[in-house]
């Protein structure tokens, strides 16, 4: 059973992993919106823009 335990922490950490990035990546989209509406373009979700904002932002 403990060679087993690593084999079943793997998924947890995956799913939280991923969870956590998804959490993220909500939140830098509700930031994107708000500065779109600042400065008046139109936001798509996941378009493949957000790269595009993140490297005119910073």
């Amino acid at each position: 059973m403990p060679q087993m335990a690593p084999i079943m922490w793997l998924p947890l950490f995956l799913l939280f992993s991923w969870l956590f990035l998804l959490s993220v990546i909500k939140i830098s989209n509700i930031k994107n919106t708000n500065m779109n509406a600042n400065v008046g373009q139109t936001n798509t979700p996941l378009s493949g823009n957000e790269t595009g904002h993140m490297n005119w932002k910073w």
